[in-house]
């Protein structure tokens, strides 16, 4: 690793910790990223990565202890505003939520996550109309992000706009072909139209893809362990 080349850490600190939240690799963030001695917006960032991987491994107390960490060594830094509105967001404090994101988002008004999470904010809160368009910003800066079209989609069945959540179950089946959440949507899309046949046939298809997946890559992804459960 660049580390061990003798790069300076930080430098690669910072990367070497979105790259595993990225990955989905929250242990090996949390026990191998080290925070201390860099200045302290830099270990403000490093916390805040932390404390999101705490949140994915469900230790919502440790990534609140955490967060306040962050906070104190850089209270006008965004990335600590972000995880604190994810963690309200999973304690289902959403109310707290808004506010807290609506302040990160005029620190770095361009942050994916921080759009991401308030469109999340907005979709758990039934508005839907505002989920959808501040995916759409999510999705403007990064196309292919994932879960943002994803969610996008979910919205969009939940509104009945079958023609757009098709439109993007057909961009993830294009440029992710083996990614198992656009049949799963593709067949909810189909039996809310009354193709029962073929949403049959694109379950199965999620099923198929799901068993060419790692066990410890469904296993990290709450997603794909319902959709396991669904198409079975």
């Amino acid at each position: 690793t660049a580390n061990r080349l003798g790069a300076d850490r930080s430098l690669t600190a910072a990367p070497l910790a979105r790259s595993y939240l990225m990955q989905q690799k929250f242990k090996s963030l949390v026990e191998n990223v080290q925070v201390s001695g860099y200045t302290p917006e830099l270990q403000a960032e490093l916390l805040a990565s932390k404390a999101l991987a705490l949140i994915e491994l469900n230790r919502l107390r440790d990534a609140q202890a955490v967060l306040s960490q962050a906070a104190t060594l850089a209270p006008r830094a965004a990335e600590p505003m972000i995880g604190q509105a994810l963690l309200m967001l999973r304690r289902g404090d959403l109310d707290a939520a808004g506010p807290v994101i609506q302040q990160a988002l005029l620190l770095a008004p361009d942050n994916v996550h921080a759009l991401q999470v308030k469109a999340s904010i907005h979709h758990a809160k039934g508005q839907l109309t505002e989920a959808i368009a501040s995916y759409s910003s999510v999705i403007a800066l990064r196309p292919r992000n994932i879960d943002a079209r994803v969610a996008r989609t979910g919205a969009h069945i939940d509104m009945e706009n079958y023609s757009d959540a098709g439109a993007d179950v057909e961009f993830l089946r294009e440029q992710f072909p083996y990614e198992p959440r656009a049949p799963y949507l593709l067949s909810v899309i189909l039996a809310r139209q009354g193709d029962i046949q073929k949403s049959e046939a694109a379950l199965h298809t999620t099923a198929d893809m799901l068993e060419q997946l790692r066990p410890e890559i469904v296993a990290r992804n709450h997603q794909l362990l319902l959709i396991g459960g669904l198409s079975n």
